[in-house]
């Protein structure tokens, strides 16, 4: 918390290979070709281990969670 208080937070991404990557997939060109239709791009190291923790998180969930919550529709009465 406190390099997020201080705006001073430790950055190694290269800003240039990022800004190209996202014309590239906004493009569908390079990196992009055949993914334009993608919808989410994680940039940088940090982003794919925060991506890998989410989804463990709700794979978690539907393991522990996945009967109960897919059971909560209305039952209909004819």
């Amino acid at each position: 918390m406190d390099a997020i208080k201080s705006g001073k937070l430790p950055f190694d991404g290269d800003t240039d290979k990022a800004a190209k990557a996202i014309y590239e997939m906004a493009a569908g060109e390079g990196v992009g070709a055949e993914r334009e239709a993608e919808l989410f791009l994680p940039l940088d190291r940090d982003m794919i281990t925060r991506v890998c923790l989410i989804r463990d998180q709700y794979t978690h969930a539907l393991e522990v969670l996945g009967d109960f919550s897919g059971n909560l529709y209305m039952e209909r009465q004819d």
